[in-house]
C-alpha cells in the first residue's frame, strides 16, 4: 500500500526540472516524494505517460487484498498483465492530442506514441483503436480478477463468437440480397 501511495505521490507531483536521469543540473526537488520520487517518476512517465497511474492503482489494490486475505495469489502474472494493460492504455492515450501543459511527446508516453503511430500507418485507425481498447479491458480484467479468469475468457470468447457470427450472417444476407436484386435486374 505504501509503495502504491509513494508512486502515486511521485507521479502526481512530477516536475520536469526535478533532478533525474534526464537533467544535467542539480535543481531543488519540487516533487513531494523527494529526490527518489523524482528519479522514479521521470522514466515511468516518459515511458508510459498517463497510464502510469494504473500501476499505482494495481499496487494499492494488491496491498489491500494482501492485508485483507494474507495471501499472494499470482502476483507476478497480475503484474505482467498490468504492464500489458499500461502498454495498451498508452497506445490509446497517444491517439489524443497533447496539450501544451504536458511536457512529454504524448499522453501515452514514448511507448504509446511509437506503438500507435507505428501500427496505425499500416492498420486502419478505427480497427486499431477497437483492438487496443479490447486488449486493455482484457488485461485489466486479467490483472485484477485472476482468480476468476475462466469467466473472463468465457465472456470474451462468447462476445467474439457472437460478434463474428452476427457479422457473418449480416454479410451473408447482404450478399444474398444483392445477388437476388442483380439476378432480377438481369432477367
Amino acid at each position: 500500500i505504501l509503495l502504491g501511495l509513494f508512486l502515486f505521490l511521485a507521479l502526481l507531483t512530477f516536475h520536469p526540472l526535478d533532478p533525474s536521469f534526464n537533467t544535467a543540473f542539480d535543481n531543488v526537488v519540487s516533487n513531494k516524494a523527494g529526490r527518489i520520487g523524482a528519479f522514479v517518476a521521470n522514466p515511468i512517465l516518459q515511458s508510459f505517460g498517463m497510464s502510469s497511474f494504473l500501476l499505482c492503482v494495481f499496487l494499492l489494490n494488491w496491498g489491500i487484498i494482501y492485508f485483507m486475505q494474507h495471501q499472494n495469489n499470482y502476483f507476478f502474472l497480475r503484474f505482467v498483465a498490468v504492464i500489458f494493460a499500461m502498454i495498451s492504455l498508452s497506445s490509446i492515450l497517444a491517439f489524443f492530442d497533447t496539450s501544451s501543459s504536458w511536457e512529454f511527446i504524448s499522453y501515452g508516453g514514448l511507448i504509446g506514441y511509437y506503438l500507435f503511430f507505428g501500427v496505425s500507418n499500416s492498420v486502419p485507425v478505427f480497427i486499431y483503436f477497437i483492438f487496443t481498447v479490447l486488449s486493455f479491458l482484457f488485461f485489466v480484467a486479467f490483472a485484477f480478477t485472476f482468480d476468476r479468469t475462466q469467466r473472463v475468457f468465457f465472456c470474451f470468447g462468447n462476445f467474439l463468437y457472437v460478434l463474428f457470427y452476427d457479422l457473418k450472417n449480416y454479410i451473408f444476407n447482404i450478399v444474398i440480397f444483392l445477388f437476388q436484386n442483380l439476378m432480377s435486374f438481369c432477367f
